[in-house]
């Protein structure tokens, strides 16, 4: 009996969580059943650039390289090279001409982030998470350019008319069906697991990772790409009030991600990140390798995300998995993945510099307190795995 065939496409040139969220959905489905046979379909860039989670794939795992992506520049990140180099909207898209000629025969099609990306006319049985919707708003100044915004929602009518939406929040479950009333199917929530414990934690290599970046001094960490609605200018701020109190004033904010490495060395200010390279306390050590965000988590004081938008917080779920203090912003999102998994955490407004400071100020001081919450908060990311989170996923895939 031929093995039933799915294929999952991950063809934006993705960093950080989304890349994460794929692998390891990919990886635990094809652990579930070894009667399935799977066909991942990758960006060359996302691929090279996150190695180590490729690693001794699963027997029934393929992973297929999309050949157009090798073209692709590699500093896009999130589609922006797919827009604004190789994959304009135009009758002869190699990337959406390779996979129309590729993706047949499967009983069903996922697509990691289809809201990103030009639509592919492909027949079948199509799925995607549809992670979440920030170009609705403006944080500030634009996360995308008018013409990208312009190409999303272009696109985003025909995945929603023949493509069954996930999404991991109730909060995005309820934006989707604020934006976009007219989709076909009705979204399907399914929460984002913790990607477990780090391998490198405690570990000789995790000292190693934090030697070669110099971080050997007490830091606050925020892991997140550079953009608008993550919110990175109060934390700075915040982060200049908390350095007043002399209790702190060895204390380092270290930032990762694609874009924090603008300013290497520099030094938070009521006015933002001034570039000062020989009186600093804020370091960006831009995107890094997956096994080096986790021994630097591990090796934090403190975790935050002080972002304003999400589908739900990565930064937490890392955070926690380690048992590293976390603290983060009270948006919509971050409530509800704290009511799914019952979990108890310090929150602040994001928009109140005061309030970050403060609760920073009181997680540092009350560094047993702040553990506490988070081994509790292990505790209860245990109870629900990429092993029920891929059994719903493999479910929808094989009875719809």
């Amino acid at each position: 009996m031929a093995k039933t065939k799915i294929a999952i496409i991950d063809h934006l040139n993705a960093a950080g969580g989304l890349i994460r969220f794929s692998n390891s959905l990919a990886f635990n489905i094809a652990a579930l059943n070894k009667n399935i046979k799977i066909d991942y379909y990758i960006n060359y860039h996302s691929l090279n650039d996150n190695a180590d989670l490729f690693r001794n794939p699963p027997g029934n795992l393929t992973i297929k390289v999309l050949d157009a992506t090798r073209a692709q520049s590699r500093f896009g990140r999130y589609g922006k090279s797919i827009l604004e180099k190789t994959f304009r909207i135009k009758k002869h898209n190699p990337l959406i001409d390779e996979l129309t000629k590729k993706i047949n025969g499967y009983q069903a099609i996922y697509f990691s982030a289809p809201h990103m990306s030009q639509w592919v006319p492909v027949e079948g049985n199509k799925f995607g998470t549809f992670h979440d919707f920030n170009w609705k708003y403006l944080f500030g100044t634009p996360i995308f350019s008018k013409s990208t915004v312009e190409f999303y929602e272009s696109e985003l009518s025909k995945w929603f008319a023949d493509t069954k939406p996930v999404v991991s929040t109730n909060f995005i479950e309820s934006e989707l069906k604020k934006f976009y009333p007219e989709a076909t199917y009705v979204p399907r929530v399914i929460y984002l697991p913790s990607l477990g414990r780090s391998v490198v934690q405690n570990s000789e290599s995790s000292l190693k990772i934090l030697k070669k970046h110099e971080l050997n001094y007490p830091y606050i960490l925020y892991p997140a790409h550079f953009y608008a609605h993550k919110n990175h200018l109060n934390l700075i701020v915040a982060f200049s009030k908390l350095k007043e109190t002399k209790d702190f004033k060895h204390h380092k904010l270290v930032f990762t991600g694609t874009g924090t490495d603008h300013f290497k060395k520099g030094k938070a200010t009521k006015y933002g990140l001034e570039k000062n390279e020989s009186d600093y306390d804020v370091i960006g050590l831009g995107y890094i390798s997956n096994n080096e965000i986790d021994a630097i988590i591990s090796g934090a004081k403190l975790v935050i995300s002080t972002s304003l938008y999400e589908a739900g917080s990565g930064p937490a779920l890392d955070a926690w998995s380690n048992r590293t203090p976390f603290i983060m912003s009270d948006i919509p999102a971050h409530k509800d993945q704290l009511d799914f998994f019952n979990i108890d955490c310090l929150l602040f407004d994001p928009f109140d510099t005061n309030d970050i400071a403060d609760k920073m100020a009181f997680s540092l001081k009350n560094i047993d307190i702040s553990k506490n919450y988070s081994e509790k908060a292990d505790l209860a990311l245990q109870k629900y795995t990429w092993t029920q989170a891929g059994q719903q996923y493999l479910q929808m895939f094989l009875n719809n």
